[in-house]
C-alpha cells in the first residue's frame, strides 16, 4: 500500500490482516509502483479533454471519467506496477460492491481536488 495515513490506521491494518493478506507499504515517492497513480492519470487525461468550465460540467466529467475505468484497466495497472494478480471473491462483499465503494471514495476525493484546482485556475465559479 502507499503511505497514506488512513492506510496505517490500526483498524484498517487489523481489517486487512483478517483477510489473510500480507501488509506491505511502498517506498516513499514511488508512483511507478502505485496503480492508483495510473488510474489518476487516465481520469485526469479525460478531465483535461472534457474542458469543463462550470462546476456542473466538472461533476459530469468526473462521473464520466470514473465510469470509463474498467476492471481490465485495473488489472493492467496492477500488472504494469509489477503486481501478481489474484482475483479473490468474498461472499460477504461482492466485487461490484468493492467497485462502487471505491468509485464513491475516489469520486469524492477527486471532486474535492478538482473543485479546488478549478477554482484556483478560474475554471469554475467560486
Amino acid at each position: 500500500m502507499d503511505n497514506l495515513s488512513p492506510h496505517k490506521h490500526e483498524p484498517t491494518l487489523r481489517w486487512i490482516a483478517q483477510t489473510g493478506a500480507a501488509i506491505r507499504f511502498l517506498p516513499d515517492y514511488s508512483p511507478d509502483l502505485n496503480p492508483i497513480e495510473k488510474m489518476g492519470g487516465k481520469v485526469k487525461q479525460f478531465l483535461r479533454s472534457a474542458e469543463a468550465r462550470t462546476e456542473a460540467e466538472l461533476q459530469q466529467a468526473i462521473a464520466a471519467a470514473l465510469a470509463g475505468v474498467t476492471a481490465q484497466n485495473t488489472i493492467n495497472w496492477f500488472a504494469l506496477c509489477g503486481y501478481s494478480i489474484h482475483l479473490i471473491r468474498s461472499k460477504s462483499f461482492a466485487p461490484q460492491e468493492w467497485r462502487t465503494v471505491g468509485k464513491k471514495v475516489f469520486q469524492t476525493r477527486l471532486s474535492e481536488a478538482g473543485e479546488r484546482l478549478g477554482k484556483r485556475h478560474g475554471l469554475v465559479s467560486r
